[in-house]
């Protein structure tokens, strides 16, 4: 094979390898949302290029939004998406792609303020997710115990403590609130499970590669090699 075509073979094979390791990191501050911005049942938005959809009301807002009410993350310093009155968030991505979570920040947000005691622990962060595989799980994160005004300040989860959601290949991602009621933590209508999200950190990358993109990476190393032994043995 003449050099020159061996040269283009094994370009086209790198620009094969690049397919398969395109990655994005992406935060959602929800900074970048129009404020104040009511949302109800299966509402579409974008923050940091991700695309979110409201499970119940939510809203995208700063902390003075919620000074009527007394309820807002007590350490917010900028917008968060609150779902409210058991609502819930939704990321998904497209069927060629896959997502990877790296962290957060999560609150409580009481229905009524100081009606939590200093102290308590009014119940969890619930992540139901679905895996590229199709595999239903989730995971539960305990949110931060409620001060002397029975407020709660956000609390960040970083990759060491993901759990059950560290590493895994992710098609959807919902957040719902579980409240501690006598027979456990309960997700519901009747709950006012409520809670504030900000800072989510997450990696989209290609879905599983093409077998032909495999097969065109695995042509391009078989002909690096080749010239490589022609070079040494000149």
């Amino acid at each position: 094979m003449k050099k020159s075509k061996t040269v283009a073979l094994i370009g086209t094979a790198f620009l094969g390898l690049l397919g398969l390791t395109t990655a994005q990191a992406a935060v959602a501050t929800f900074d970048d949302v129009d404020a104040p911005f009511n949302m109800f049942f299966d509402e579409p938005f974008v923050s940091g290029g991700l695309t979110f959809t409201t499970v119940g009301l939510g809203i995208v807002d700063t902390a003075e939004a919620f000074a009527d009410f007394g309820n807002a993350p007590t350490n917010a310093t900028s917008k968060f998406f609150a779902a409210l009155n058991d609502g819930g968030l939704n990321l998904s991505v497209a069927s060629h792609e896959q997502f990877y979570v790296n962290g957060f920040d999560f609150a409580f947000v009481p229905a009524v303020a100081g009606f939590f005691q200093d102290g308590d622990v009014p119940g969890a962060l619930v992540a139901f997710y679905e895996t590229i595989g199709g595999v239903l799980s989730y995971e539960a994160f305990l949110f931060s115990p409620s001060d002397a005004n029975g407020l709660f300040a956000f609390s960040s989860i970083g990759a060491g403590g993901l759990g059950l959601l560290s590493g895994e290949a992710l098609r959807s991602l919902t957040f719902v609130a579980c409240v501690f009621v006598q027979d456990g933590c309960a997700i519901g209508s009747t709950n006012q499970g409520q809670f504030a999200l900000d800072n989510l950190d997450v990696r989209v990358a290609s879905a599983v590669p093409e077998p032909g993109s495999l097969a065109l990476f695995g042509l391009g190393l078989v002909l690096m090699a080749g010239a490589s032994r022609r070079r040494i043995t000149r």
